[in-house]
């Protein structure tokens, strides 16, 4: 009953506020979610059925979602 969201990279150790920026407004939205870090990238794991609504969110707020 889980989907992952992938960030596109790799990221620059140096990317600040990437997660934060991806985070704000699902808390927003009220959708709960469990963050993996790797050293080059993120990993968004929320529950299927707030995916659509996760995505309209993320789009809402600027991201690009593929």
């Amino acid at each position: 009953g889980w989907a992952a969201l992938v960030v596109a990279g790799p990221l620059a150790f140096t990317a600040v506020g990437v997660l934060a920026s991806i985070l704000q407004p699902l808390a927003q939205a009220e959708i709960s979610v469990f963050v993996l870090s790797s050293f080059d990238t993120d990993y968004i794991l929320l529950k299927q059925e707030t995916l659509t609504r996760a995505t309209n969110v993320l789009m809402a707020a600027g991201h690009t979602i593929t």
